[in-house]
């Protein structure tokens, strides 16, 4: 996740939803400029009869269409009690920490019980992988600078 010196986050978190004709709309849980760490919740629920998991991928960006938006995670949640579609009310919580972190719990309010949640594929944030780049980067621009020192003294 980015965020600027003074600890927001520079980007919208946020999750899918399958719509008609099978477009992506996003659905905001943290916005952008909000402080970090952060914590915010949302109410989601099945969409077939007897469902007992659910699919939750969580993107970074500012488009409604999540195709436009950086994936930085899904999870799989486990557990959920069959019932009919939209009966189950599943409280996920996303939390954003000072290291860039994202973490996912759920809880089926009815049963009042925690869900299992798997972390089934992750991917650095823009502000990860601008920091990766900028680590891998610096060793190989100080050897290039070398190269160059060596091959400007030589007679």
């Amino acid at each position: 996740i980015e965020y600027d010196s003074s600890e927001n986050l520079r980007y919208t978190i946020g999750t899918d939803t399958l719509q008609s004709a099978g477009k992506r709309n996003g659905v905001e849980i943290i916005s952008r400029c909000s402080n970090i760490p952060s914590s915010r919740s949302m109410i989601m629920t099945t969409k077939k009869d007897n469902q007992t998991l659910m699919v939750l991928n969580v993107f970074e960006g500012e488009s409604l269409d999540m195709r436009n938006n950086n994936l930085i995670a899904s999870y799989k949640i486990a557990g959920i009690s069959p019932m009919s579609k939209n009966e189950p009310e599943v409280e996920i919580t996303l939390q954003v920490d000072t290291m860039n972190n994202v973490a996912i719990e759920a809880r089926e309010r009815k049963r009042k019980m925690n869900l299992k949640v798997i972390q089934l594929s992750s991917k650095n944030t823009f502000f990860q992988e601008l920091k990766r780049v900028e680590s891998e980067g610096l060793p190989m621009l100080n050897q290039l600078r070398l190269l160059v020192v060596s091959i400007s003294t030589l007679p």
